[in-house]
């Protein structure tokens, strides 16, 4: 038998998610604000299917970990993490680290680029994996508040895609 941990409202968010268009007489915030004054959670969301489309076009890894989840693979495309999982898979285990060895100079630029407005960089490598392999590595050394970049990289791999 699975043993249910304790749930303490003040310190959990709940999160109600629904796949139709809110069409009720109040309005989500107002939903919210009174559910919130009612009951103790630490915060409370209520998301419909126009929130979840907007929440997984601007996080395009969400979508694609979404679609493996509901069994809709598309194909060509995957996500950071699934790439980095694919080829670190080694003996001994490739650690992000490693790919960024002797090329501080060229981390710091790419890191820069990553949290600019700029639209484009080239990344010249010996191939196109570890050109690939490198970014993720920069993007998984990044402080913790840039690591939410993950969730809008993609790896497209073949032009249909």
């Amino acid at each position: 038998m699975r043993r249910r941990l304790p749930c303490r409202k003040a310190q959990t968010v709940f999160i109600f998610a629904t796949l139709k268009i809110w069409k009720h007489r109040d309005s989500i915030s107002k939903t919210v604000n009174t559910a919130k004054q009612k009951y103790t959670w630490k915060d409370i969301r209520i998301m419909d299917v126009c929130e979840i489309a907007r929440w997984l076009d601007a996080c395009p890894s969400v979508s694609i970990w979404l679609s493996k989840i509901i069994d809709n693979h598309i194909s060509g495309i995957r996500s950071a993490e699934d790439y980095w999982n694919d080829y670190s898979d080694t003996k001994p285990k490739l650690i992000p680290n490693c790919l960024l060895v002797g090329r501080n100079e060229q981390n710091d630029k790419l890191s820069g680029w990553l949290i600019s407005p700029q639209r484009y960089m080239i990344v010249k490598a010996e191939s196109s994996l570890e050109s690939i392999l490198f970014i993720l590595s920069s993007v998984f050394n990044m402080e913790e508040r840039h690591k939410m970049l993950l969730s809008r990289i993609i790896i497209v791999e073949d032009k249909a895609a």
